[in-house]
Parts: structure tokens; C-alpha cells; sequence
């Protein structure tokens, strides 16, 4: 077939210029009869890794979250705001806002907050862009 993604509905709207009369329905049964059907597209699998526990802090300066948060002001742009927490304390060791927070600028507010509170044993994070980039990983890397 010359266009393969063409589903029985588009096939219906193409003869419908030319055959006014025709039926949606007859046109699904002889596009049927004829073994006729688009494919299915299959969703790229993410490749997740091998997941660890979580496990509970025991001390002060064990294990800090990382999270974003987003607003928008009133003139309509938008906020990010960084989240640093302890998991032990509960507390808020740092909150950064800013309109814009690429992978380095999280590197230098966690190192301010390091240097101010003490490095924590563990960083916790969601995967988003600004904590996998280039420049985030080179600061932070385990070698």
C-alpha cells in the first residue's frame, strides 16, 4: 500500500471527496476484509536500573532530598525554587529560587549548603534534567 499510516477513517475521508454516498462502516469492513490495519507503535522502554530501599536517616546530616518546586509570578513567568532538606531533623537546610537553575548552579548551592551545615553522608533526588545533566554529575561524581 502506497501510505501505510493510513488508518480505515483517513482512507473514509479521502473517498468521500469522490464517493459521496460511502459509509464509514462499509469502508472498516472491506479495509478488514482486505488485512488491512495499523500498526500498533510500541513506546521506547526507559531503562529504569536496579532500584535500592530506601532506608530511614539515623542521624543529623545522613541523607538530604533534593527537590523542585515551580510557581509563576503575576507578570506570568516562572519560578523554580530548590529544595534542600534533611531527612533525619526534617528540616530545611537551603532554599534556592531563581528563574532559571541549570545543572551547575545547583552544584554551587549544594556546595554552599555543605560548607555552611556539614556534607551530607547521601543526596536524595528524583531524576529530573537538573540533577542527571553533565555539569551536575561532574560535580557530584563517585570516583
Amino acid at each position: 500500500m502506497e501510505r501505510r499510516r493510513f488508518g480505515y477513517r483517513r482512507v473514509h475521508d479521502m473517498l468521500r471527496k469522490e464517493f459521496p454516498g460511502t459509509n464509514h462502516k462499509k469502508v472498516f469492513r472491506l479495509y478488514r476484509a482486505q488485512g488491512l490495519a495499523v500498526r500498533k507503535r510500541n513506546k521506547a522502554k526507559k531503562y529504569r536500573g536496579e532500584r535500592t530501599p530506601l532506608v530511614a536517616a539515623a542521624r543529623v546530616n545522613q541523607t538530604w532530598s533534593l527537590d523542585f518546586v515551580s510557581d509563576s509570578l503575576s507578570n506570568g513567568r516562572r519560578i523554580k525554587c530548590l529544595t534542600i532538606a534533611d531527612d533525619f531533623t526534617h528540616e530545611c537546610v537551603d532554599i534556592a529560587v531563581d528563574l532559571s537553575m541549570p545543572g551547575a548552579y545547583v552544584a554551587r548551592v549544594l556546595e554552599r549548603a555543605a560548607r555552611f551545615r556539614g556534607y551530607p553522608g547521601a543526596i536524595r533526588t528524583d531524576n529530573g534534567p537538573e540533577l542527571t545533566c553533565r555539569a551536575f554529575n561532574e560535580a557530584y561524581s563517585t570516583s
